[in-house]
């Protein structure tokens, strides 16, 4: 292939490589952004006040005397927070570990409006699906106020956006230490027993444990421009990857059999 036309392939990728990333940045605005900032070795605030199913009013800390999943959900979503809540139910069936006796399970919603009464008929539903009849006792359904669940996601690190009367959001649980730091995140909507098992062992003395792999998924449930931009952004990628391959074939051909 001429040189020319080589030396044109070479400056469109360049341009696209470094044009692209400015080109995200103005199509997903940081109010767009959706995700987990690993908050590792951050405590839970003492004064994080919640309503159990009974509607009672607890201290967060309080509830956690032994390593605790924490569960950011919302108990009417559509999306993402029933394959969580699902997943949790797999886990405390296939765990060895007792629940009650090793861990505890806290869900809490994130979503100011819903009540301790829709908490009672999740947690009646789910809690039926488990093995374990600790569960009852063991597997815990919270609502709050918005100042609450505020500082409870800032402190998780656990970023939401608003759309209406739903809530954007991604997939992850937390481990908790019974001192209330957090330890351990494990991003998606499986929960592996033997990942969990050890960040149960580890949280005991309050070990960390840095996420190695990250699965992430994003709830763009209502969001059908946000799709839109994830998709084009990904098309946008594989012709990238795509260019630079081509490049790499022009600059570097394959060896012709010499034979």
């Amino acid at each position: 292939m001429p040189e020319y036309i080589s030396r044109i392939l070479q400056t469109w990728i360049l341009m696209i490589f470094l044009g692209l990333p400015g080109w995200i940045s103005e199509t997903i605005k940081a109010g767009d952004y959706l995700g987990i900032e690993e908050n590792l070795g951050s405590y839970l605030s003492e004064d994080l006040v919640f309503t159990r199913e009974d509607t009672s009013q607890v201290q967060l800390i309080d509830m956690i005397q032994m390593p605790t999943i924490i569960a950011p959900v919302y108990y009417n979503c559509p999306g993402l927070c029933t394959p969580i809540m699902d997943g949790i139910v797999q886990l405390l069936n296939r765990t060895d570990l007792r629940i009650g006796i090793d861990f505890e399970v806290i869900n809490i919603s994130f979503h100011e409006a819903e009540t301790p009464e829709l908490a009672t008929s999740k947690k009646r539903n789910y809690t039926s699906l488990i093995d374990d009849q600790n569960s009852q006792q063991h597997w815990h359904f919270l609502t709050g106020d918005k100042e609450n669940i505020g500082t409870l996601l800032e402190t998780l690190g656990y970023s939401v956006m608003r759309n209406g009367e739903d809530i954007l959001h991604t997939a992850a649980i937390m481990i908790v230490s019974p001192d209330g730091k957090i330890t351990k995140y494990i991003h998606g909507t499986k929960y592996n027993p033997i990942e969990f098992k050890m960040a149960v062992q580890e949280a005991k003395s309050g070990k960390i444990v840095p996420t190695i792999t990250r699965m992430m998924k994003m709830c763009f449930n209502y969001e059908p421009e946000g799709r839109k931009k994830q998709k084009t952004i990904t098309i946008l990628g594989f012709i990238l990857m795509i260019s630079i391959g081509a490049v790499l074939f022009i600059i570097y051909p394959p060896l012709k059999n010499k034979n």
